[in-house]
């Protein structure tokens, strides 16, 4: 059961990828640059970027 887990797990990874790609080039952006924009917006909401890191 753990081997089948794994490998489940790794399909789920790919297609979210594979989805979240597809939506980012909707915007002509890549994956990493949606992340680096949520990551900016979601840190924005809690304060200084500086101040956490």
């Amino acid at each position: 059961m753990k081997e089948n887990f794994g490998i489940l797990l790794k399909i789920a990874c790919i297609q979210m990828v594979k989805r979240f790609d597809a939506f980012a080039h909707e915007y002509g952006l890549t994956s990493t640059q949606m992340s680096v924009i949520d990551f900016f917006k979601s840190t924005s909401r809690v304060g200084n970027i500086s101040k956490r890191y």
